[in-house]
């Protein structure tokens, strides 16, 4: 199996496992936990497996491996909180503009990462690259739809809620430019360190969300605790075949994929995880949008040939 392959199958269990981030946040707000509080314990929790599991630490110490720059690790570590950041603005646009469109807008900022790296990086561009990512952008808009006779009484979109979904979709889509941007560096991170030091930046971020916010206590109950050790595993695995993925990737020059890929697919499997496990009804959006996602991810494999060669 070739790099090529190898990259895109870690693209797609990248968006899979995401798909279940959703989830998770929909179980915090039906138990009434606290986000920050279970975003601190699982930032904590993922930065300590990611040194135990994938960083090779003892080799860092040891001289055996380089470390990298301090400017490469601000970098990272900027990149990590940025996209923290931009996924708190998302939630709090959804708050104001109580529909589906902030969640499209905001989640649309995978094409500023498909756009850098090809303007920037001057990564090879070709039209079955801008149809996939047209097409699966189209298949989340179509997931944003609400047909529910609740979601069409809803107030339409707030001016506040407007602004907070477009701040929201620069912020993530800097923050992803940025985390292509780290494959690359001349420092090509042997010891696997971005994925410990992005689940260092979760942990501070909850930090300062719970401080700013000034919700106290620390109280955590067994459902907590149960979706801590879920979301931190979760986080770990996925957090470090990202980097991987993107890595891989960058050789090929379809480094700039990987987010239309993995978003498009958590987007549609978080849709059918909504379907299964919280019986919500799958009506024609709902399909229309499977489809284009589909098809995108169809039109990406055509993209390069080199794909195909196991």
């Amino acid at each position: 199996m070739n790099d090529l392959l190898t990259g895109f199958l870690l693209t797609i269990l990248t968006g899979v496992l995401w798909s279940f981030t959703g989830v998770y946040y929909k179980s915090m707000a039906k138990w009434n936990l606290s986000l920050y509080n279970i975003m601190m314990f699982m930032g904590g929790l993922s930065f300590l497996m990611t040194l135990l599991i994938f960083t090779k630490t003892e080799d860092l110490l040891s001289g055996k491996l380089p470390l990298p720059s301090a400017g490469y690790t601000l970098f990272i570590f900027a990149a990590s909180l940025t996209n923290i950041a931009g996924s708190f603005i998302l939630q709090r646009s959804m708050i104001y503009g109580k529909s589906g469109v902030t969640w499209a807008v905001g989640q649309s900022a995978f094409i500023l990462p498909f756009i850098a790296v090809t303007l920037i990086f001057s990564e090879p561009w070709n039209i079955l690259k801008g149809l996939g990512t047209l097409s699966v952008l189209a298949g989340m808009i179509f997931f944003s739809v609400k047909t529910s006779p609740e979601a069409k009484t809803e107030a339409l979109q707030t001016k506040k809620g407007i602004k907070l979904a477009f701040l929201a979709f620069f912020v993530l889509g800097t923050a992803q430019s940025m985390t292509s941007a780290s494959s690359f560096f001349a420092y090509e991170d042997p010891a696997m360190l971005r994925p410990a030091i992005a689940c260092f930046s979760t942990f501070l971020a909850a930090c300062a969300g719970k401080f700013f916010t000034g919700e106290r206590g620390l109280h955590l109950n067994r459902k907590a605790l149960l979706l801590i050790f879920f979301l931190s595993l979760q986080t770990v695995i996925a957090t470090a075949i990202q980097f991987l993925a993107l890595d891989k990737l960058k050789k090929y020059g379809m480094n700039g994929t990987f987010f239309p890929v993995a978003i498009g697919l958590c987007i549609a499997g978080y849709s059918l995880w909504s379907i299964v496990l919280f019986k919500e009804k799958a009506g024609r959006y709902f399909i229309c949008g499977l489809f284009l996602i589909l098809a995108g991810l169809f039109c990406y494999l055509l993209a390069d040939a080199k794909i195909l060669q196991f």
